[in-house]
């Protein structure tokens, strides 16, 4: 996500250099590239090991996954809010069967407040094509809820800190660290969209 975060960045930034589309492109591609190569190996680890998906959705590392939007233009958002929905009651389900403590906190723990990550990218991408009026207030709601989830996000980092201050990572839980930059870098593409 970051990867496709960072090429809509380059086409958005209004200061433009020699070879600006095609290092855009190249990264779209690659965020696709590996989407891609992502969803393959995660289906070829649960084909493998069938045991192993019930218990991903209990794991603290693995569990509270992330939530898909729909698209941004009829069914698509109703699809979208009904699968936000059903993923939302999940997460209470799935926080309600795991018991989650600072001791195993991830950063995946972000995974629940997307979402509202994903508002300011998305109202910055729609908005232009809309008129004043609806351009103007779904720019204020997409920054509310930007604003909504970066603050959650760094209630979360807090937390998370003081894990690693407190507590060994274990190896298992280092190569999930990167999603610690996904809530800072959709509040800084919401923020050049919208502005």
């Amino acid at each position: 996500m970051s990867i496709g975060g960072a090429s809509q960045v380059l086409i958005h930034i209004p200061f433009r250099f020699k070879g600006q589309y095609t290092l855009g492109a190249t990264l779209y591609f690659l965020s696709l590239a590996v989407f891609t190569l992502s969803c393959i190996c995660i289906t070829l680890r649960f084909c493998r090991f069938r045991h192993t998906f019930l218990l991903s959705l209990r794991r603290p590392t693995e569990s509270l996954p992330g939530v898909r939007r729909g698209n941004a233009a009829g069914r698509g958002v109703i699809r979208g809010r009904n699968v936000y929905c059903l993923t939302a009651l999940l997460f209470t389900v799935l926080i309600h069967m795991s018991k989650h403590t600072v001791e195993n906190m991830t950063p995946l723990w972000t995974f629940p407040i997307y979402p509202l990550l994903l508002t300011g990218p998305t109202a910055g991408a729609i908005a232009p094509s809309q008129s004043q009026p609806h351009a103007l207030q779904m720019g204020i709601a997409g920054l509310a809820f930007q604003g909504i989830g970066f603050t959650i996000a760094l209630m979360i980092y807090s937390a998370y800190i003081y894990r690693l201050m407190t507590n060994k990572l274990p190896a298992a839980a280092r190569p999930g660290m990167f999603v610690s930059v996904g809530p800072c870098a959709f509040t800084v593409i919401g923020l050049v969209n919208l502005g």
